[in-house]
């Protein structure tokens, strides 16, 4: 079964609205970099960290910050948030400077790992060292369609890609120190310890269900009867004569799973739901799992689906506690750490990531003020930059908008940055951000003639489309929303999969298939 939700977008220019589209756009290109950044570090920042020499001349070779005793030179960055884009590189300055801002922190993040490992005398073996190369190097040639090349082509690419991770021994063995440093943190919690909390362990279980009728699930007549619900009496009294099959000497639970199951998603398997903590299943079958210890097998278990026997195979500490551990030290070792930043829009981005990531209010607000100083001094220095206007207008345009009393002069200078951003760049989204501010100071012909120049250069960020066509829409533009429903139907129908990736729900996203859904509430 799958689970397929949306909410649905909040109307009005706002805060909320007109970061929306904004950081969806975003997050589709930070979840590029961390997923780059999970293949391992050495990939990104190869040759970084060193004196902050640079062959290239210029501003490429500046180093725009020191983090943790390693340095970074303004091409170091540029390079990651090349590779992190992953082909989906930002249009929008703030976009780009946001990416190199996480880049950044992920950098001294992992220097701060590095020493925190070597410091606890963790190490790596050399056998430990060539199996992780010839992963690397097994992934990295799948990745670029190695085995489809043929004779000397083949021959010159594989020695390349052996050469190239060859040449990074240090950065794998680091990468697999901290691993190994983040792993730890898990063997620290006893698993036996009545203070260890129930929803800090996983179960790896098997289980087996007969279903139920149920009128709200109706059956296809295409179902084979066997996989077919029954009515509550017989369904019970067939899991009652599986219970008894379970009970007997020497049973085996997975060949029962796959002979008597119903879960179409587990019964090939055995029964086998692999691993799952708190939250995941549906709350009686969790609690039933939960309280059995590895190698017991419950009783009949009721839940909305139909009738189970559950057997646990073992536990292990949530992946979530170790993270929530890591976190907590790197925390603690962040606010120890030496950092100089000489690029102040750098530093600003930097601290407004920290910022959207910080839940108490109090300190929230405290980083934001930060932030528009930084900027501030950035604009000073740079005063065409558009990611630094773009980003103040921002800054501006969200004061305005929290507080308590809407006070114009914040919203003039929100205009004014995002007027001379949209001077220095095409961006589309900023000319969108613009045109909400006009909007809400009642200037409707010139939000309307921003919303057009949006449109015209969307091309570089069809994500913007059904931003434009809401906002069009509720300016009364009818014919202009109109042309961009007409692109976006075209889009769709240019796609198989529906929306191309570049659109909000694109790409063919998948909703996400379990085995054990939670009924709809």
């Amino acid at each position: 079964m799958a689970v397929n939700r949306k909410k649905p977008a909040p109307a009005g220019p706002s805060v909320a609205r007109m970061r929306q589209g904004y950081e969806h756009h975003l997050r589709k290109i930070m979840l590029g970099l961390a997923v780059v950044m999970g293949l391992g570090m050495v990939s990104m920042f190869s040759g970084i960290g060193g004196n902050g020499q640079n062959k290239d001349e210029g501003r490429q070779g500046d180093v725009v910050a020191s983090l943790a005793g390693k340095k970074l030179t303004q091409r170091d960055l540029d390079m990651v948030a090349e590779r992190g884009a992953m082909g989906s590189a930002p249009t929008d300055p703030r976009d780009q400077l946001r990416l190199k801002a996480y880049a950044a922190q992920q950098f001294s993040d992992e220097a701060i790992k590095v020493d925190a490992a070597k410091k606890a005398g963790i190490t790596v073996s050399r056998d430990e060292l060539k199996a992780e190369k010839e992963k690397q190097y097994q992934q990295a040639a799948q990745r670029n369609q190695i085995e489809s090349l043929t004779g000397e082509d083949k021959t010159q690419a594989e020695n390349a890609l052996r050469n190239q991770i060859d040449g990074q021994d240090d950065q794998i063995g680091d990468n697999l120190i901290v691993q190994k440093w983040e792993n730890s943190f898990k063997d620290k919690v006893n698993l036996n310890d009545p203070k260890t909390k129930p929803e800090d362990l996983e179960l790896r279980a098997r289980h087996i269900l007969v279903l139920t009728q149920d009128p709200k699930r109706p059956v296809s007549k295409n179902t084979p009867i066997k996989d077919r619900p029954l009515p509550v009496p017989e369904a019970r009294k067939k899991i009652e004569e599986i219970l008894t099959e379970v009970k007997k000497p020497n049973a085996n639970f997975a060949e029962l799973a796959k002979k008597f199951s119903q879960d179409p998603g587990s019964a090939p398997k055995g029964g086998d739901l692999d691993w799952f903590g708190h939250g995941q299943m549906v709350p009686e079958f969790e609690k039933a799992a939960f309280a059995l210890k590895p190698g017991q097998t419950s009783g009949i278990v009721k839940t909305n689906y139909g009738f189970h026997i559950i057997r646990v195979e073992d536990r292990r500490v949530s992946e979530m506690v170790k993270q929530r551990m890591v976190d907590d030290y790197m925390k603690k070792a962040r606010t120890s750490m030496k950092a100089d930043v000489s690029d102040p829009a750098l530093a600003g981005a930097m601290l407004m990531n920290q910022a959207d990531t910080t839940f108490d209010a109090k300190e929230k607000a405290k980083l934001i003020q930060q932030v528009l100083a930084k900027f501030e001094t950035a604009k000073q220095k740079a005063p065409g930059d558009p990611a630094v206007l773009g980003f103040l207008g921002d800054l501006y345009k969200r004061q305005y908008d929290e507080g308590k009393k809407k006070d114009p002069a914040l919203r003039d200078k929100a205009i004014q940055n995002y007027e001379l951003a949209v001077k220095a760049t095409p961006a589309p989204r900023l000319r969108l951000d613009l045109a909400h501010l006009y909007e809400d100071a009642n200037k409707k012909p010139l939000a309307v003639e921003q919303l057009k120049k949006a449109s015209e250069v969307a091309f570089s960020d069809p994500s913007i489309r059904p931003d434009l066509q809401v906002s069009l829409e509720r300016l009364g533009e009818t014919k202009l929303a109109a042309e961009q429903k007409k692109i976006l139907d075209e889009a769709r129908k240019n796609q198989p999969n529906g929306f191309p990736a570049g659109f909000p729900g694109g790409g063919g996203s998948q909703s996400v298939p379990i085995n054990l859904p939670t009924p709809p509430r």
